[in-house]
């Protein structure tokens, strides 16, 4: 009797199934995709399952399941986001819709049954709700939300199973990784509050690309599907609307905690690291150590903004995205690090010299009144400025000067002048200024006049005067380590000592490459990717 009561079950079902997709895609298209029989990818499945939920939600007759959850979802949405992103780039897919569409090979057909099935696991979330009895959580939206997605990623996997359903699987993927990433730091806190602001973001962005889908009538892809999308979407929108409505208040005090939390770590963090590099405790009588953007904080958020901007924004870029043209901002940009430079470079000379400085290391080093504390401070600031190279470079799709050499020292040098500022802020430190001011004096000297003149008689000197740069700082480096000057923490010249043979060896690399084994006459973009230093 169950074998015919299934076997009844199965046959209505697929003829159900018969009827939607050839309503949704009268062409037949979904008849060719090569997945269709993939496991839990029928109408029967989809069927069971949200029967099965609502049964669930009615009743409250699950026990909890015991396994480790959001590190999973955090793991398979930032796999699937990724995965897509590749998958889109590789194939030429642009961020406007009408991508190509190919019913019988799709190119996202696996990470788009995969995307499918999360959306049962996503069903997890309401039992953890029931089992907890969090009944406050369980809202229409909820239940709305999670019983209506896995219909529509059923209808998307098997009709439009590839194009633009990628940008859904990008958006969705990104947002969740960091929903459940939220909620694992969180203790499991279901408290979703905060991220409706993101979500609300999310279904903005898939409106107009619903919108754009429809209204272009985009080849391969069932007009019905984008209709579905796009009204199911604005659905999601006002729902979330409606709810953020109720829970904005409390978006700001969570934001002030999340910020004081990630202070009082980095601040934590910071008396550590000063403490490792600085055990005398000349870092704690440091008068300048308040200014703005000289903390641990600062320093640390900022280099992960860059490392994650090279990465997502070279990313963007390659998406078929035009170069963005940046001359009339470089045309700014250089003249101020012209001035900058060269005043720092002054600057530091002057008080070097009203002070009785000698060029050999052991200068007077006073930790409660640095007399180079001041320049110093701006030399690390202009290393910050320093970052806009990388967005030019990002921005005019100029890859070839985009080199591991280029990120490593902009990402790795606001760290270094961090530490010496916070914990060798008075001494020896005003060579590196004098030294580095003057080479990027020139530097970005030649950057402007090149802008407006092609041949420039002096530019091959400039590869040299920066190896010159790297053999005077690795002479300072290990002259201030070796004599162990006073007041002087010995880690930072050591610090300094290593970075600085780094830069010199990867500058040497690049120098042999370029000058040496490579043409005589180096191409404009070899001479650009002098920048880097």
């Amino acid at each position: 009797m169950t074998m015919t009561l299934l076997e009844k079950y199965y046959e209505w079902a697929n003829i159900t199934e018969i009827k939607v997709l050839d309503w949704i895609d009268p062409e037949g298209g979904w008849k060719v995709h090569p997945m269709a029989d993939y496991p839990l990818a029928s109408f029967a499945s989809v069927f069971a399952i949200c029967s099965s939920y609502l049964l669930f939600v009615m009743f409250d007759s699950t026990s909890p399941i015991q396994f480790i959850y959001n590190p999973i979802q955090v793991i398979a949405f930032s796999y699937m986001f990724m995965e897509t992103a590749i998958q889109a780039y590789r194939n030429g897919y642009s961020p406007a819709p009408c991508n190509a569409f190919k019913a019988d090979a799709p190119v996202m057909g696996n990470v788009l049954y995969l995307f499918y099935l999360s959306k049962m696991l996503d069903m997890c979330d309401t039992i953890f709700i029931i089992v907890g009895k969090k009944w406050r959580q369980l809202s229409f939206l909820h239940v709305y939300h999670h019983l209506s997605v896995l219909v529509i990623y059923y209808i998307v996997f098997r009709v439009a199973q590839d194009g633009d359903s990628y940008a859904s699987v990008v958006l969705n993927g990104f947002v969740h990784t960091i929903m459940y990433t939220y909620y694992f730091v969180s203790a499991h806190t279901r408290n979703e509050r905060y991220l409706t602001l993101l979500q609300i973001i999310q279904f903005v962005t898939m409106n107009v690309q619903g919108y754009l889908m429809y209204s272009r009538e985009c080849p391969g892809m069932p007009p019905m599907i984008p209709l579905i999308y796009l009204v199911y979407v604005q659905s999601l929108f006002w729902l979330f609307v409606n709810f953020y409505s109720y829970t904005r208040k409390s978006i700001k005090t969570m934001s002030v905690e999340m910020l004081q939390s990630y202070y009082e770590w980095a601040n934590a963090t910071e008396v550590k690291l000063l403490d490792w590099v600085d055990p005398q405790g000349g870092w704690k009588v440091h008068p300048m150590a308040d200014y703005p953007l000289a903390n641990f904080a600062s320093v640390y958020i900022i280099c992960i903004g860059y490392l994650l901007f090279v990465i997502f924004g070279t990313a963007f870029m390659k998406l078929g995205i035009p170069a963005i043209k940046t001359s009339p901002f470089q045309f700014v940009y250089n003249p101020i690090q012209v001035i900058a430079c060269s005043y720092m470079c002054v600057e530091a000379a002057i008080q070097a010299y009203r002070n009785g400085y000698s060029p050999a290391p052991c200068n007077a080093f006073k930790a409660d009144a640095p007399v180079m504390g001041n320049v110093l401070y701006l030399f690390y600031l202009s290393k910050m400025l320093d970052l806009c190279d990388t967005v030019f470079i990002i921005l005019g799709k100029k890859w070839k000067q985009l080199s591991i050499l280029h990120v490593y020292h902009h990402l790795t040098v606001l760290f270094v002048y961090y530490v010496t500022f916070r914990a060798a802020q008075d001494g020896d430190s005003y060579a590196t200024i004098v030294l580095n001011g003057f080479v990027h004096t020139i530097m970005y000297t030649y950057y402007f006049v090149s802008a407006h003149t092609r041949d420039i008689w002096w530019k091959k000197y400039l590869t040299r005067i920066q190896l010159i740069q790297f053999v005077t700082m690795n002479v300072q480096g290990y002259l201030t380590y070796s004599r162990q000057c006073p007041g002087m923490p010995p880690k930072v010249p050591l610090m300094y000592l290593v970075y600085v043979q780094s830069l010199f060896w990867l500058f040497m690399n690049f120098y042999i490459r370029a000058y040496i084994f490579g043409p005589k006459n180096s191409p404009p973009v070899v001479v650009n990717a002098k920048k880097q230093l």
